[in-house]
Formats: structure tokens, C-alpha cells, sequence
């Protein structure tokens, strides 16, 4: 936890559950995840936990209510109140291949990550939500282009992305988007060798420029940055 309180663990007995412990050893266990179906888990992938160090809170990846539909939850981390779920309730939840894509934003209220569309990973969709109580979930990726990795800037108001464009599902492209949604994504590798697509998507520490890695481009590795219009950066930096 934040404060160095207790510690988080997964651990299985008939299925892989959430527990909290004191690390001074003045309490037993109590486990976070809710009620749960039979043969349910808590997902111990890479990522697949995480706790805020703002508000403290844990999330984490689980098919509680129902078996292989991975949802995301919420809780305090000594279980002081019961979990809630933030995915979506009406929608086909994280995708079974959960591969860690949970990022927390910087002011440590709201949390990325990838729920599956109505074709699964082909319709999957970017969404940010907050870690409890009210607010929009926000789906920040829509239509034909189903996102495939992402990464934020250091003040988490923007982030990049790749996905494969209708037709090119071997060769993804590189999109910016706003993470409060107030910009529709744009498509910003336009240019660069046609060959394959791009990977590895990142900004420099000042949010400047965005990087991304054009692997056997034309038969050559080329690295490609390019230069983010001021209005896309943090409004606190300096021109």
C-alpha cells in the first residue's frame, strides 16, 4: 500500500484470490475481492495490479461475476469497503488475453486500459474511467481502428497509441488522443516508410516530441519523432 502499511498478494487455494495483510503482523488476512462465482480468479498477470498512490486504492483484474469475463474492480486496500466494479457492467469486459494494460493517469483518480469490443480484440476500444465513485467513463478510441498499445505522456493529458487503419491489419499506424476525450484521435505517422507498420510508441520526458520505432522499415530499423503541436501539450509547459 501507499503508506507502507500492509501488503497485497494473490494467492489460490480452489482459485487465485486478493488479500491484504498488516506487514507488522497485527492482523490476519482479509481478502478484497468480492463474492465470486465458482472457479473464479484474480487475474496475477503483469500489471494486472495496481494500487494508487494517491488515493490508495487497488485495483485489480477478475472474473467475479461472471467465469472468463475479466472485469475490472476497485477496493480499499484493507478492505474497509467492498469492491466496485469500473468496466463497464453491459460489456464483454477485459479480454480473456489480459496483457497487463492497465495504466494509472498522474493525478492518481483515473485509470486506462483495453474492454473488448463486440468481435473481441478486433473491436476493443481505450477507455478511461475514474477509480471510485461518480464520473464519465470515457471511451477514447472508437470506429474502424481497434488499439493495440499505448503509452501516456508524464502528465498523463494525452497519450498515443497504435492500431491497424481498415484493410492494413499487419501495418498498425500511430493515433494522439486527449485522455479527457475533448479531441477525436489523429493519425500522426503519416509519412513515414509505408513498408510496415509502427511500434513502441513514447513521448520525451517534456512531452515534446512523441517517439515511435518503424521496425524493418523498407527492409531498415528507423527511429521517427515528431514534434507536438503546443495546444496537445500540458498547458503548464513552457513553449
Amino acid at each position: 500500500s501507499p503508506d507502507s502499511a500492509r501488503a497485497l498478494f494473490v494467492a489460490a487455494s480452489d482459485a487465485q484470490k486478493l488479500w491484504s495483510v498488516p506487514l507488522d503482523g497485527s492482523a490476519a488476512p482479509v481478502r478484497l475481492d468480492g463474492p465470486s462465482v465458482l472457479g473464479a480468479r484474480v487475474r496475477d498477470d503483469r500489471g494486472a495490479l495496481q494500487v494508487s498512490a494517491v488515493t490508495g486504492r487497488v485495483l485489480y483484474v477478475a472474473d467475479q461475476d461472471v467465469l472468463h469475463r475479466y472485469e475490472l474492480w476497485s477496493v480499499p486496500p484493507d478492505g474497509s469497503a467492498p469492491a466496485v466494479r469500473r468496466s463497464d457492467p453491459a460489456g464483454l469486459g477485459l479480454s480473456y488475453y489480459f496483457d497487463g494494460d492497465l495504466r494509472l493517469t498522474s493525478d492518481g483518480h483515473h485509470v486506462l486500459y483495453f474492454e473488448d469490443g463486440p468481435t473481441g480484440l478486433d473491436s476493443r476500444v481505450l477507455v478511461r474511467t475514474t477509480l471510485a465513485g461518480p464520473g464519465a467513463r470515457l471511451a477514447l478510441t472508437a470506429g474502424a481502428v481497434a488499439p493495440q498499445d499505448f503509452t501516456l505522456d508524464a502528465f498523463g493529458r494525452t497519450l498515443l497509441y497504435t492500431g491497424s487503419p481498415p484493410g492494413h491489419s499487419e501495418s498498425p499506424a500511430l493515433y494522439l488522443v486527449p485522455t479527457d476525450a475533448s479531441r477525436s484521435p489523429r493519425r500522426i505517422d503519416l509519412g513515414a516508410a509505408p513498408c510496415t507498420g509502427v511500434s513502441d510508441p513514447s513521448f520525451t520526458p517534456d512531452g515534446r516530441f512523441a517517439l515511435w520505432l518503424d521496425e524493418e522499415a523498407c527492409g531498415v530499423s528507423e527511429l521517427w519523432s515528431l514534434r507536438l503541436p503546443r495546444r496537445v501539450r500540458a498547458a503548464d509547459e513552457h513553449p
